[in-house]
């Protein structure tokens, strides 16, 4: 056999293999039973159609109870049948490469625990978890560095635009607000500044 002629042989086994695998494969996508445009399109309506109905019944009745609600304006945040807030948190976060504070708002019982909070990002609550039905407790609630959260009761100075007042010690201090300083000591220096 010359050259050539296996050359020709090697093409045609390879063609030959190109087609059984196109019929395996066409075989397997028939097995598949994809589903029409048109049978997602109606589904992902159905299920929007649902999120929209039942985030609409939390929301109303989040106002009917006059707890925060997404959507509400943050001038409201404490005029509602929790109180004023026991504790703001202030953050920041990047959005369209601008720096921009967002606030929590910690709502406390009577034994201190956090019964519901709620963030507010440019004026407008965007999130609310309530926990009435099982309040965080003081020593079993959330925690930032493992220091458990406490209602903050003492006034804050106006100009500490970080709350320093309410973090146990600067380690905590300076984890939730690792990125607004050059390192630990500069913010260790700034909490010790205004406690």
């Amino acid at each position: 056999m010359t050259k050539g002629n296996k050359i020709f042989v090697a093409i045609g086994i390879l063609i030959i293999i190109s087609v059984i695998t196109a019929i395996m494969y066409s075989k397997y996508l028939d097995q598949l039973n994809f589903k029409s445009n048109d049978s997602i399109e109606a589904e992902e309506t159905t299920y929007s159609t649902t999120v929209r109905e039942r985030s609409t019944a939390y929301h109303t009745t989040a106002q009917d109870r006059s707890v925060p609600y997404i959507g509400m304006s943050e001038e409201n945040a404490n005029s509602t049948e929790l109180g004023p807030a026991g504790r703001i948190i202030t953050n920041n976060m990047a959005e369209n490469g601008k720096i921009l504070k967002y606030y929590t708002y910690l709502y406390y019982n009577s034994k201190k625990e956090i019964v519901f909070s709620a963030t507010f990002k440019k004026g407008t609550c965007t999130e609310i978890n309530d926990y009435r039905d099982d309040p965080w407790k003081q020593n079993g609630g959330p925690t930032v560095s493992g220091t458990s959260w406490v209602r903050n009761t003492t006034k804050r100075r106006s100009t500490d635009s970080y709350s320093a007042k309410d973090f146990a010690d600067e380690d905590d201090f300076y984890d939730w607000y690792y990125d607004d300083f050059y390192d630990g000591e500069e913010a260790e220096d700034y909490y010790n500044e205004w406690n």
